[in-house]
C-alpha cells in the first residue's frame, strides 16, 4: 500500500513537523482526522514542554485548562511564572490606552492585548494583596497552583520572575515589589510542598543568565527562606540547579538576630545540588549585608555534590570562601564571579588557594574589586581589561589550569591605573559615557553609582 497522511508513520511524521511553525502544524493536522490523532504527542512536545504563566486569573484559567488535558500536562518540563507589579502610573495608563486601542485599527491590536494584560494583573494583585494577613496571601497564591501542580507532573523546572525596566533604583527595589515576590515564593514553595512536584530545577533569576544588571529577577528577601523542615525537603530533595536573586538589604522589616542562618539553611536543603548561582540585591549589590549571608552560607552549607558555583554582587571576606572552596574541592569544577567585592583579604591569595586545593576547569572573573581597588588585568598579556576566564578545556590554549592560573595571579593588578588603549573609557565626554558609568563601583549599599565616579577623579 503506497505510503499517505491516513497511514504515514508516526516516526516520519515526528521528523517532517518537527521544523513547522505552530501556524503550519495546525493546518497540517487538520488535514485528516488520523493525522490529527498521530500528531497530537509530537504538538504537545514541541509547543507546550515549556510555558510562561501571568500571575492574572485569564492567565492561571489557561494553565488550569492546559494542565487537565492528558497529553498537554504531560509534555510540560517547565513552567515560567510572571509575577510584575504595576505602578498606579502603569495601570491607569493601560487604562486609558485600551479605550484607544479598542477603537484603533487592528494593527495595534497586540497593544490592546498587553494593556489587558497589565490591568488583569493588577486585578489579581489587589485580591491577594487584599487577605489581612501574609499567611492568607501566601495561602492564596499556594492555593492557585496546588491543583495546577497535581496535573503537571512531570514539571521539573520553576522559574518565577518579574518582569520590569526600571529607569532608577528607586523602582527596581521598590518594597511593593520586593514584597509580592517574597508572597509568590512562597507560595509557591507550598504548592510545590503539598502537590508531591519533584522539582529539579528552582530559579528566580533572569532568562537567560545575565550579569547583575538583569532587571527581571524576583528579588526574594531572606526572611522568605525561613521555612519548616518538612518543607525543605518535599521541595529541595531532588534539586540539582537552584538560582536565587536574594535581598539582603532593608526593605521594611527589622532585621533579626540570625537573620542570616534562614537562607543557609534554605541551600543546605538541596543536598542534591549541582549548580549554584547567587544573586545579591539586584542593581544594589555590593551590600555590606552580604558579608554576614555568605560567611552563614560558607560555614554551614555543605552540599557534597557541587560542581558550579555563580556569585553575583556580593561583598565577601577571602577566609570564608577559601573554607568553602577547600570544603568542596572533591566536586567543584566551574567557579563565577561578577561585581564581586572581596572586601577582606587578597584576590591572589583567594587565587592562590583555588590553584592549590581544587582541580578546577573554569574560572570566571568580571570586575572583581578588593576593598575599595578596581582589579583590572593588563591588555599586554590579557584580552580584557575587566573581564578573564580560565578554561583548562580551550582548545586554543595547550597550558594547564594551574599554569593559566599562575599567570593571572602574576599580573592581575590591583588599583586602577589609567592605560592608553582604554583612555577613552573615562576622559571622553561621548560616546562613551554609559561605558564610564556602567563599570564603575558603588562603594556603599545605596551609592550613586555615578557619584562614586566622579569622587574617584
Amino acid at each position: 500500500m503506497a505510503p499517505n497522511l491516513d497511514n504515514i508513520a508516526v516516526e516520519l511524521l515526528d521528523i517532517i513537523t518537527s521544523t513547522l511553525s505552530l501556524e503550519d502544524f495546525c493546518s497540517l493536522r487538520l488535514t485528516c482526522k488520523s493525522v490529527y490523532a498521530t500528531s497530537l504527542r509530537s504538538f504537545a512536545f514541541i509547543f507546550f514542554s515549556s510555558k510562561i504563566c501571568h500571575l492574572n486569573f485569564n492567565s492561571l484559567e489557561l494553565l488550569t485548562q492546559v494542565s487537565r488535558h492528558v497529553e498537554y500536562s504531560q509534555a510540560i518540563r517547565s513552567l515560567d511564572i510572571q509575577a510584575t507589579v504595576y505602578s498606579k502610573q502603569q495601570i491607569e495608563k493601560a487604562h486609558v490606552d485600551l479605550g484607544y486601542y479598542k477603537t484603533a485599527i487592528s494593527r495595534v491590536v497586540n497593544k490592546s492585548a498587553e494593556c489587558e494584560a497589565i490591568l488583569q494583573c493588577a486585578k489579581l494583585y489587589d485580591h491577594i494583596m487584599a487577605q489581612p494577613v501574609d499567611a492568607e496571601k501566601i495561602g492564596t497564591i499556594a492555593n492557585i497552583f496546588t491543583e495546577i501542580f497535581r496535573n503537571l507532573v512531570n514539571v521539573k523546572a520553576i522559574r518565577l520572575y518579574q518582569d520590569l525596566n526600571p529607569t532608577s533604583m528607586r523602582n527596581y527595589n521598590s518594597s511593593s515589589r520586593i514584597d509580592f515576590a517574597s508572597l509568590c515564593f512562597q507560595g509557591i514553595l507550598e504548592a510545590v510542598s503539598s502537590s508531591g512536584l519533584k522539582l529539579e530545577k528552582l530559579k528566580t533569576v533572569s532568562k537567560p543568565w545575565v550579569h547583575r544588571f538583569s532587571r527581571n529577577s524576583a528579588i526574594i528577601p531572606h526572611d522568605a527562606f525561613i521555612q519548616p523542615k518538612s518543607l525543605l525537603t518535599n521541595v529541595l530533595a531532588n534539586l540539582s540547579s537552584l538560582e536565587l536573586c536574594i535581598s539582603t538589604t532593608y526593605h521594611g522589616m527589622e532585621r533579626q538576630a540570625n537573620w542570616e542562618t534562614g537562607v543557609s539553611k534554605f541551600i543546605s536543603g538541596a543536598v542534591a545540588l549541582k549548580s549554584l548561582r547567587l544573586l545579591f540585591d539586584g542593581l544594589g549589590g555590593n551590600s555590606k549585608y552580604s558579608i554576614e549571608l555568605i560567611r552563614s552560607i560558607t560555614e554551614k552549607t555543605s552540599l557534597p555534590k557541587l560542581k558550579k558555583f555563580h556569585l553575583v554582587g556580593p561583598q565577601f571576606d577571602e577566609l570564608d570562601l577559601a573554607d568553602f572552596f577547600v570544603r568542596h574541592r572533591e566536586t567543584l569544577r566551574v567557579i563565577h564571579f561578577e561585581y564581586t567585592r572581596l572586601q577582606n583579604g587578597t584576590w591572589q591569595s583567594l587565587l592562590e588557594t583555588i590553584r592549590d586545593s581544587l582541580q578546577l576547569h573554569h574560572l570566571y572573573l568580571l570586575y572583581p574589586v578588593q576593598g575599595e581597588e578596581r582589579v583590572t588585568f593588563p591588555p599586554e598579556i590579557f584580552d580584557n581589561f575587566w573581564l578573564h576566564q580560565v578554561d583548562a578545556d580551550d582548545p586554543d590554549d595547550d597550558r594547564s589550569m594551574k599554569d593559566q592560573l599562575n599567570e593571572t595571579i602574576e599580573f592581575l593588578e590591583v588599583g586602577f591605573e589609567r592605560h592608553a588603549v582604554y583612555e577613552i573609557l573615562y576622559d571622553s565626554d561621548a560616546p562613551m559615557e554609559n561605558s564610564r558609568r556602567r563599570h564603575s563601583v558603588s562603594g556603599s549599599d545605596h551609592e550613586s553609582i555615578v557619584g562614586s565616579e566622579n569622587s574617584a577623579g
